[in-house]
C-alpha cells in the first residue's frame, strides 16, 4: 500500500460537491478514477464509476452523505459506499487525510 497525494487543500471540492480525480498509483502504474467529496467539513473518497451505470459520480449531485448518480440516479453513501436502496451493492472507498496541505489517500 502507498499514500497518494489526489489533491492541494487549494483544489479540493467545495463544501456539499465533488470532484473527479484520475491518477497513477507510484507503485504498480495503474490507472484510478475517484471521486473527491466535501461533506460537513470532512473529505469522502470513493470509486468514480457507478458499479450500475458506469456513470461519473464526481460530478453527481449530493444530497447530504449520498452521491446521485448523474446517469441513473442511484444513491451512493460517500462514508461507506453502499448503496441506498440495495445494500448488497457497494462502491470502494478510501480514507482522506490532510497532510502538508494536500490530501492524501492510502490505496
Amino acid at each position: 500500500m502507498a499514500e497518494v497525494k489526489i489533491a492541494d487543500l487549494s483544489d479540493a471540492p467545495a463544501e456539499g460537491t465533488g470532484k473527479a480525480i484520475e491518477f497513477e498509483h507510484p507503485l504498480t502504474g495503474y490507472e484510478y478514477g475517484i471521486a473527491l467529496f466535501q461533506v460537513k467539513g470532512k473529505f469522502y473518497s470513493m470509486t468514480n464509476e457507478c458499479k450500475r451505470c458506469s456513470g461519473q459520480l464526481g460530478i453527481g449531485e449530493l444530497n447530504g452523505y449520498y452521491v446521485i448518480c448523474p446517469r441513473d440516479d442511484t444513491p451512493w453513501n460517500v462514508k461507506n459506499g453502499l448503496c441506498k436502496f440495495n445494500k448488497s451493492l457497494s462502491m470502494s472507498t478510501y480514507k482522506v487525510q490532510i497532510k502538508d496541505g494536500g490530501l492524501v489517500i492510502v490505496i
